[in-house]
């Protein structure tokens, strides 16, 4: 038996400057393994900072810290011991360090002082040079330590003596930057030599200066930076080299690298004279130690095919649609001006299509000398590229460089059905194509933290990488963003440009006049939609509930629910308030004030079929979505508390819950509604046990009666669909949950698949029959959520406790595979279902036990592989 996979919040060596929780895993060839106890040491330089002594406990992963707090900028060595039920024992270590505190920061604001351009949205070509922050400083003898701690507004590259400090992009990520900004420590020893140094920051505009993303409460004008550098001397002496206004700041020849437009550099020109950038009175009590692992080029693609389409363009085939950049080697003459143009499809013929209003192109002016091209601080979503203005370049000079937040895979799957393969690596990339420092709904358009997409597809995400760290992070800026009513926006980061959307559709809205298209709800130049109360979104705002209640479902992550409970209630609270103070017409007073049926929602969402101009369609599903929501986030609410120890607050949120489902029973589920015909109605009053009796046979019945009328085709958008098959399979129909998963026609699953899509697309119905493309995003990872329904249905694993500590594996074999294979590494260890027409093998990882049933047998088994007949 041995320790593996030590980690602290979830991350190998992490800096940390706040809550501090520790996780490890078993290995052992026997079977049955079951720990004991656990101690756990933490030691630095001034000797044993805790020791938690020995705790009788199974708890393997979201151990606190429950020592004093730990002097900031040290490293810390932490041992895990643990003892079996067997009597045997093992231990093993790891490391980590402490972040800056408030009082550690020596170091000052400074901020470009070179005029700008004024951005508009989507626009093309305003040119916005990269900066380059430079300054000198001498190294006077031997160095024990050297360490970096860096931050900017904008996006920043480290430069040390020429070489890059480390390979991460977009530091300092995307966050609530008025709220939340992190820095980023580097060990930066192995690039500093005795003598004259030279420190470079290249600063681009990133996410704080596009008008597209400008988080709201940000007003910056320039890009400014913040670093310090740590130094400890051989001798046991300290130095402190920081920004002080003492750097030179020059404009690059990058002449702009926008997030969405892309990025044009002129390898001719030279960079301007220095001008020296101003000290600035920015916040310190904003920053924290990055708390999520960084973005990284994590796969590289060759050309796969050489096109040349019927238009006569030079189009590269990549054979996967990815979000990243290409590598490009130019031999190109001196001015020779190269444009490389992306995007996920071609058009029905085979020629370039330009999908989106972001151009998505990046240019270069070459030098006339051999160079390896690769932008900077844009990336892209595509599959294709289109180059132009270049004579000389070969498919072995082009790569593409897919760019992801870093995380542990953690799922596998494959089977004798070739379109379920490819479906499910579909899933995978558009998850690793959306997860660029924040959950995105798509790489190529609005790269936008939409929280009802989070909320749609958290739980297959969970089941294939690491998230912990991810989805912390992005509660962190979540719950910064919520407003002080209780409000949750629709977008996290929240942004200006979705606050103002929302507001104005909002206002719209309640006059009973939608806005009708993208151009009714963007900003005119100097129009502003802010003051009132911001509106929470049913379905999307819901994430604050839904997400760290899955995280502790199928992690065990306690900690998290813990952290956010204040945020539920206040999100909750303001639900409860906003039903009960504006009426929206039900038959009875007592009933209204128990209902969200008021207000601006998107509803279901692209139900294929229903769709309509602008919002138009949101009516159409809100009056069933809203009150349902608002019913399953309270009863949600009201379960968390009663497992966090709160009682009180859970008989209070039960009573509201038990209210909301009476008001819908007697208001909404019986209504003979215009819209009464939509699956998800069905599907939702299902899954949250909103009918019962009779009436529960009725919308069973009804929902049988809408698939059958739809040749078994998908009929739900992005609320509804989670919910599909696992109802279907709830009321005892594993046979249409089947039909409607393996339907090849449109809208379905494997329809997209039968059309060669290599990711998950926005709509079920993004290329026609004939080939022919919409203007829509082909990379969105949301309808991704029917992994799920192949890891608890076809793999049949299901959690028993939260972690799966205890877990179920019941395999549905009715799609009639002869092979399935299904991997996943819970918080103990690997868990793997591999099942043939006869033989079905599980392991179960130690410290955890599993049900398995297989032909029409049950047997409880601990840790092991275990194989039935």
């Amino acid at each position: 038996m041995k320790l593996y996979h030590l980690r602290v919040n979830h991350r190998t060596n992490p800096c940390v400057d706040g809550d501090i929780e520790f996780s490890w895993r078993i290995s052992s060839e026997h079977k049955n393994i079951v720990q004991r106890s656990y101690r756990i040491l933490v030691e630095g330089e001034e000797g044993t900072m805790w020791d938690s002594g020995t705790v009788e406990s199974r708890r393997q992963s979201f151990v606190a810290y429950d020592g004093p707090k730990l002097p900031s900028k040290s490293e810390y060595r932490y041992t895990v011991t643990v003892c079996t039920a067997d009597g045997d024992s093992s231990g093993a270590s790891g490391r980590f360090y402490t972040g800056l505190d408030l009082a550690d920061w020596k170091a000052c604001w400074v901020e470009s002082t070179f005029m700008r351009n004024p951005h508009q949205m989507f626009s093309d070509g305003i040119e916005n040079p990269v900066l380059s922050f430079t300054r000198g400083f001498e190294i006077r003898g031997k160095l024990r330590s050297a360490v970096m701690y860096a931050t900017c507004y904008g996006v920043y590259h480290l430069i040390i003596n020429g070489e890059r400090a480390d390979d991460r992009e977009f530091a300092p990520e995307f966050t609530a930057y008025s709220k939340l900004l992190y820095y980023q420590r580097y060990d930066v020893s192995g690039l500093l030599h005795t003598g004259k140094n030279k420190l470079e920051m290249l600063v681009g505009d990133g996410w704080y200066f596009n008008s597209q993303t400008v988080p709201v409460g940000c007003d910056h004008e320039k890009p400014a930076i913040l670093y310090q550098l740590e130094l400890e001397y051989a001798d046991g002496t300290r130095e402190t080299v920081f920004s002080d206004g003492s750097e030179e700041c020059r404009q690059t020849n990058i002449l702009y690298s926008d997030l969405f437009v892309g990025e044009k550099i002129d390898l001719t020109k030279p960079y301007s004279e220095p001008l020296r950038p101003v000290l600035c009175d920015y916040p310190f009590d904003i920053l924290r130690a990055q708390a999520l692992d960084p973005v990284r080029a994590v796969e590289i693609f060759s050309v796969k095919k050489v096109i040349q389409s019927p238009k006569g363009e030079l189009i590269y085939d990549f054979g996967q649609v990815i979000a990243g950049r290409c590598r490009v080697l130019l031999r190109e003459e001196r001015g020779t001006e190269v444009r490389i143009h992306h995007t996920e499809v071609l058009d029905k013929d085979g020629n370039y299509f330009a999908a989106l209003s972001s151009r998505q192109r990046d240019t270069v002016i070459c030098s006339g000398e051999k160079t390896l091209y690769e932008p900077i601080f844009t990336f892209h979503g595509f599959r294709y590229i289109m180059i132009e203005g270049a004579r000389n370049i070969r498919p072995e000079d082009v790569t593409a460089v897919l760019l992801s937040t870093e995380k542990e895979n953690k799922g596998r799957f494959n089977c004798s059905n070739p379109k379920l393969n490819r479906l499910y690596q579909n899933i995978r990339y558009s998850q690793r194509n959306n997860m660029m420092s924040i959950p995105t709904d798509c790489p190529q358009r609005e790269k936008a933290g939409w929280t009802g997409d989070v909320l749609v597809y958290n739980a297959a995400s969970m089941l294939n990488e690491e998230m912990t760290p991810f989805y912390e992070s992005w509660l962190s800026s979540l719950l910064a963003d919520q407003q002080e009513s209780g409000a949750v926006p629709i977008t996290c980061p929240s942004t200006k440009m979705y606050d103002f959307m929302l507001r104005k559709i909002s206002r719209e809205y309640d006059k009973s006049k939608p806005a009708k298209g993208l151009e009714d709800i963007l900003p005119a130049e100097g129009e502003s939609a802010a003051g009132g109360e911001l509106p929470s979104v049913a379905g999307w705002s819901d994430v604050i509930i839904e997400l760290p209640y899955s995280m502790y479902r199928l992690t065990g992550n306690d900690l998290i629910l813990k952290k956010c409970l204040p945020a539920m209630k206040k999100y909750a609270d303001q639900v409860i308030r906003t039903a009960a103070t504006r009426r929206g017409g039900a038959s009875l007073d007592e009933n209204d004030r128990y209902l969200w049926n008021t207000g601006f929602h998107f509803g279901e969402w692209l139900v294929p079929g229903k769709e309509k101009p602008g919002f138009e369609a949101c009516k159409e599903t809100t009056w069933y979505i809203a009150p349902f929501y608002a019913f399953r986030s309270v009863n949600l609410l009201a379960e968390i508390c009663e497992k966090l120890g709160d009682e009180k607050s859970a008989a209070y949120y039960g009573s509201i819950a038990r209210k909301m489902k009476a008001a819908i029973e007697a208001e909404v589920l019986p209504l003979q509604h215009e819209y009464a015909d939509y699956m998800g109605r069905y599907i939702l009053a299902l899954a949250f046990e909103l009918v019962d009796g009779d009436l529960e046979k009725e919308y069973a019945g009804k929902l049988i009666e809408l698939i059958h009328s739809n040749d078994y085709r998908i009929g739900t958008g992005f609320l509804a669909t989670p919910y599909i098959l696992k109802v279907l399979d709830s009321i005892g129909r594993h046979d249409l949950a089947l039909k409607v998963l393996m339907n090849p026609n449109c809208p379905g699953w494997l329809y997209e698949v039968s059309m060669g899509a290599t990711t998950i697309w926005e709509s079920w119905s993004a290329v026609a029959p004939d080939g022919t493309p919409q203007k829509i995003s082909f990379d969105h990872y949301a309808f991704g959520i029917v992994d799920e329904y192949f890891f608890s249905v076809l793999a049949g694993v299901r959690p028993l406790e939260p972690g799966f500590a205890r877990f179920e594996v019941s395999p549905d074999r009715v799609i009639g595979l002869d092979r399935l294979k299904r991997e996943f590494i819970c918080e103990a260890g690997l868990i793997s279902v591999e099942y043939t027409d006869s033989v079905l093998t599980v392991t179960v990882p130690p410290n955890t036990r599993a049900v398995i049933k297989w032909n029409g047998e049950t047997k409880e088994v601990g840790s092991g592989t275990w194989r039935f007949e």
